[in-house]
């Protein structure tokens, strides 16, 4: 497009100089007119003057003007083919970039195709994107919600955990009593044996005296 656009502009500058080219040629041909006009009046003055009184020095004077004319005229013929030799190249490049506009043209033409169904896979993306975001919210909110059971929970657990060390604090004073318990209960077993031990020594004895 920016190939298109720039070659679209140097067709219009050429087309404006070929306007100049042409103008001038135009001023050029009006002045060739006007050369060749003063020229055959002079020739005819001369004519007439020749033939009135055949006054020389009067036809070298128009004899010069005509010469000066005429070099006016071929200056000004060579000018028109100067002019023309540009205004050809001018519409040389004129139809070289027309034809650079109409392949440039082409490949827009085949650009915005694309970019047409670009932009409806984008549009259809967008669409899955927007449904997606929903669904992702929708999530989030249960999320959320989720989150703030397992705090709750979390909070539960927590409070368990310290209700669970407390009591688990306990069972080892109470663990604790319980073996000092029975280390006395072992002891007291101990002396229950050993007095048991005597008894029946003492037993033994009094059978023995019997």
């Amino acid at each position: 497009w920016s190939r298109a656009k720039a070659d679209w502009s140097r067709v219009k500058a050429d087309w404006s100089r070929i306007e100049a080219d042409w103008s001038r040629i135009e001023a050029d041909w009006s002045r060739i007119e006007a050369d060749w006009s003063r020229a055959k009046a002079d020739w005819s003055w001369a004519k007439a003057d020749w033939s009135r009184a055949k006054d020389w020095n009067r036809i070298k004077a128009d004899w010069s003007r005509v010469k000066a004319d005429w070099s006016r005229v071929k200056a000004d013929w060579n000018r028109i083919k100067a002019d023309w030799s540009l205004v050809k190249a001018d519409w040389s490049r004129v139809k070289a970039d027309w034809i650079r506009i109409k392949a440039d043209w082409s490949w827009v033409k085949a650009d915005w195709g694309r970019v047409k169904a670009d932009w409806n896979r984008i549009k259809a993306d967008w669409s899955r994107v927007k449904a997606d975001w929903i669904r992702i919210k929708a999530d989030w909110i249960r999320i959320k919600a989720d989150w703030s059971r397992v705090k709750a929970d979390w909070s539960r657990v927590k409070a368990d955990r310290c209700r669970v060390k407390a009591d688990w604090g306990r069972v080892r004073a109470d663990w604790n009593w319980v073996k000092a318990d029975w280390s006395r209960v072992k002891a007291d077993w101990s002396r229950v044996k050993a007095d048991w031990s005597r008894v029946k020594a003492d037993w033994s004895r009094v059978k023995a005296d019997l």
